[in-house]
């Protein structure tokens, strides 16, 4: 059930607008709540909401008088005549965060003065720049929201750091920036929040070479005097999860930077409570998806947790099942609220035939696979697996709890920035599902009953919501001769989205690999390389690239350069049809007549030379021929023919 509140607001100068939340505590699974600025969604949660509940939204950026909505989706699983409202908005700030801290060179430890650090928060921007010592100091940030972090300083390298901060005050995060080098690897291991790490084992391997190297006091490492080719670094550390294996292309013009994080080992501790505050021993947990742990005293404990976001799901006898997002820090226990189901009287129906209610997520992207946000999606129950047999179950007392639940269930939400919307359904009620959103010519309707808690839409969009690398990336394979002695073979690339990560231009020509050059973080290439114009050679040329919207792409061209005798086929093909005739022609020589191949077969593969069909591994196969009428001659001698 969606509730909502629709206000002109004049927002000020004010950072965050507060609002408060109101629904039944015995009618509420789930709420799935947001607020949306002129029809666009600018902040959306899911959680357990209990009577009154407070949040805060950061609002900077909008001045001046807005519509703002305020939307709250009930997950109700227990009663269709729950209603729910928004009330009592005002500003202020709540939780407020500090961040400070210090900038080092990672090479050497020293401070970094006049780095520009930048934190962003709900779109919202926080800068600051350091001073003499490397000292740096932000405000304006809140608690439970993610904070990205990155730095920037010419002469240094640096990528985002993503923290998340659950208690508000004065945070010590310092920043370790790589000082650009000549060295063919240069790479940074830190930490979950950022900081340099002592004493890692970084590994570097390629299909025939491994190696390895430690970090200095400030995760700063280096590997150098690699031949060209693609390499795998990772790192590791005795008290740390070992980081994600990267792939780097090493091309000797150009200094790769690697950046390796590696998380801490945490534990996670999981309790469950009923809304009633019951406390829970007997139920069971699953981390992430994967094994499920159960309990009889009241706890689940996971060992070894990675930093960062997980999903934990629980559930317990006569309740229903909840899942909860959490951010994982330190060590911590969280506790989970359950649902109880609904209790059925024996002086009422019998228990009968009964489905319990489920969480379906529903993920709404495009063919590419990026998620759609903003997707109006709207579930209606259209018929059930017991029909038109319901008087039968009347008849008997048989009570069915799915005909009760559906009646007058019509869902309803809008895609997060993930592109899912959750709904709690029936999975023995048969749904039509509607996805709609118009400013991107999306209509999309399916029919399920909802047996999966999981279901990816691919949405086609009508305009340049999905778009192909051809709307923002061009190119030009071309090629010049050059006073018929040399081909010049040249690339442009443009890619108006500034999101090419590396590129590779190569040159081959019919047996190998003559040129190729790397380009990292660079969107407007200019290249080309300089080939002899030689009868019957085939050239290729081209690039590939990898994009972090578009992923792997190549384009290749083919010039083949003919002469007068071209029968329009791989030089290759050419090659062997020579040697079969010369074979042939070596054949039809006689006792009597073999004095004449002498001259014929090194005439005839002389021309095959000409007309560029039989490269110098070929003397060999005409070195064979001659000695065999050598051999033959010899033979005419001794018999005396």
């Amino acid at each position: 059930m969606l509730v909502g509140v629709r206000q002109k607001i004049e927002l000020t100068d004010e950072d965050y607008l507060k609002f408060w939340l109101y629904m039944p505590s015995d009618a509420v699974n789930e709420a799935y709540i947001g607020v949306a600025i002129d029809n666009v969604t600018v902040w959306a949660r899911s959680g357990k909401t209990m009577a009154w509940e407070e949040f805060a939204v950061n609002v900077r950026g909008y001045t001046g008088v807005h519509d703002v909505m305020f939307f709250a989706y009930a997950k109700n699983a227990s009663s269709s005549s729950v209603e729910g409202y928004i009330d009592f908005v005002h500003f202020g700030e709540v939780n407020p965060v500090t961040i400070e801290g210090y900038v080092y060179d990672a090479l050497t430890g020293l401070p970094v003065e006049g780095c520009n650090i930048t934190a962003t928060q709900f779109g919202g921007s926080y800068e600051a720049t350091s001073g003499s010592d490397g000292y740096y100091n932000i405000t304006g940030l809140v608690t439970n929201y993610q904070v990205e972090i990155s730095a920037s300083k010419e002469g240094y390298r640096h990528t985002p750091t993503y923290i998340v901060f659950e208690t508000g005050g004065t945070k010590r995060i310092d920043i370790y920036l790589l000082p650009e080098g000549e060295e063919d690897i240069i790479g940074l291991v830190r930490n979950h929040i950022g900081e340099g790490v002592a004493g890692a084992t970084v590994y570097i391997s390629n299909t025939s070479w491994s190696a390895n190297t430690t970090t200095n006091d400030f995760g700063y490492f280096t590997f150098d005097n690699l031949s060209n080719g693609t390499y795998h670094l990772y790192a590791t550390h005795p008290i740390y999860h070992q980081s994600e294996k990267v792939a780097v292309e090493v091309d000797n013009t150009t200094t790769q930077y690697v950046f390796l994080t590696i998380y801490p080992y945490y534990t996670l501790t999981i309790f469950a409570k009923s809304f009633d505050g019951d406390i829970l021993t007997n139920f069971a947990v699953s981390l992430d998806g994967g094994d499920v742990k159960s309990t009889t005293v009241g706890s689940v404990t996971f060992e070894d947790v990675m930093a960062g976001y997980h999903t934990v799901s629980v559930s317990a006898e006569g309740y229903y099942p909840a899942t909860k997002e959490i951010y994982v820090w330190r060590n911590m226990s969280v506790t989970v609220f359950l649902q109880k189901m609904e209790e059925v009287t024996t002086t009422e129906q019998g228990v009968g035939i009964s489905y319990p209610p489920h969480h379906v997520e529903f993920v709404c992207v495009d063919m590419f696979g990026n998620p759609l946000a903003n997707i109006y999606v709207e579930a209606t129950p259209i018929s059930t697996t017991t029909g038109a047999w319901n008087w039968l179950l009347n008849l008997f007392g048989i009570r069915n709890e799915s005909i009760s639940y559906y009646t007058n269930q019509t869902l309803n939400g809008t895609t997060d920035s993930r592109g899912a919307v959750t709904f709690v359904m029936m999975e023995n009620v048969e749904y039509e599902v509607r996805f709609v959103n118009e400013s991107l010519g999306i209509s999309k309707i399916i029919r399920i009953h909802p047996k999966a808690d999981h279901y990816t839409v691919i949405l086609t969009a009508t305009t340049s919501s999905i778009v192909s690398s051809e709307d923002y990336i061009t190119f030009n394979l071309s090629y010049e001769i050059i006073d018929e002695e040399e081909i010049n073979l040249s690339l442009t690339y443009n890619d108006t989205l500034g999101q090419t990560q590396n590129l590779t231009f190569f040159v081959y020509n019919s047996t190998t690999l003559l040129y190729s050059q790397n380009f990292t973080n660079t969107s407007n290439i200019s290249v080309s390389y300089t080939v002899p114009y030689k009868a019957g050679e085939e050239y290729m040329w081209g690039y590939s690239a990898l994009h972090s919207r578009f992923g792997e792409m190549g384009r290749s061209r083919i010039l083949r350069i003919a002469w007068f005798l071209d029968l329009g086929i791989s030089r290759a093909y050419c090659t062997w049809i020579a040697i079969a005739i010369i074979l042939f022609l070596t054949a039809m020589f006689s006792f009597t007549t073999v004095k004449f191949g002498y001259v014929a077969i090194p005439m005839v593969s002389l021309i095959f030379a000409y007309i560029g069909w039989l490269p110098n591994i070929s003397i060999i196969i005409i070195a064979l021929c001659l000695g065999i009428l050598a051999y033959m001659s010899k033979r005419e001698k001794e018999v005396g023919v």
